[in-house]
C-alpha cells in the first residue's frame, strides 16, 4: 500500500469537516498535506495536537492538516476540538465514522500520519507521535515548500 502511494499518489478521498465543509485530497494539490489519524481518547494524539497547530501557524498556508478522528462518538470530537481552540485555518478536522479512510490508508493504530507532497504522492508515513513544530521539523517543512 505504501509503495503504491509513493509511486502513484494517495487515494483521493473526500472528507466533511465538523463545520460541514468538504475537503478533497486532490483539491489540496500544490500544498504539503499532513493526513493525521487520531482519537480524543488517545493520550499520544492529544499530546501531538499542539505541535501540529504550531506548525500550521508557522507555515502560513503552505502546509494543510487534515486531522481524521477515529472516535466512535461525534460529541467526543467536538468537545476535544473546542478545548483545543479549533477550528483554525488550514487545520481541518473530520470524522471517519465508518472507518473507510482508515481502511484506505491501512491505518491500524493512532496516531498515524501521512505526509503528502504537493503532487499528491506520499513522502512518508509516521507511526506514533511526532513533534511537528520542533526547529528541525520547521526547517524540513520549509525545505519541502521551497523556502
Amino acid at each position: 500500500v505504501i509503495d503504491k502511494m509513493e509511486a502513484e499518489g494517495v487515494p483521493d478521498l473526500t472528507f466533511t469537516t465538523l463545520e460541514g465543509q468538504t475537503v478533497r485530497l486532490a483539491d489540496l494539490r500544490g500544498k504539503i498535506v499532513i493526513l493525521n489519524f487520531w482519537a480524543s481518547w488517545c493520550n499520544p494524539c492529544v499530546e501531538e495536537f499542539p505541535s501540529m497547530m504550531k506548525l500550521i501557524e508557522q507555515m502560513k498556508g503552505e502546509v494543510v492538516i487534515v486531522a481524521v478522528s477515529t472516535d466512535d462518538e461525534r460529541k467526543d470530537i467536538e468537545t476535544f476540538t473546542k478545548a483545543m481552540g479549533l477550528p483554525k485555518p488550514n487545520f481541518n478536522v473530520a470524522w471517519d465514522e465508518k472507518k473507510e479512510a482508515m481502511q484506505a490508508f491501512a491505518v491500524e493504530k493512532v496516531p498515524e500520519s501521512f505526509l503528502i507532497a504537493k503532487d499528491g504522492k506520499l513522502i512518508r508515513k509516521v507511526l506514533g507521535i511526532e513533534n511537528w513544530s520542533s526547529p528541525n521539523a520547521i526547517e524540513y517543512f520549509q525545505h519541502l515548500v521551497g523556502k
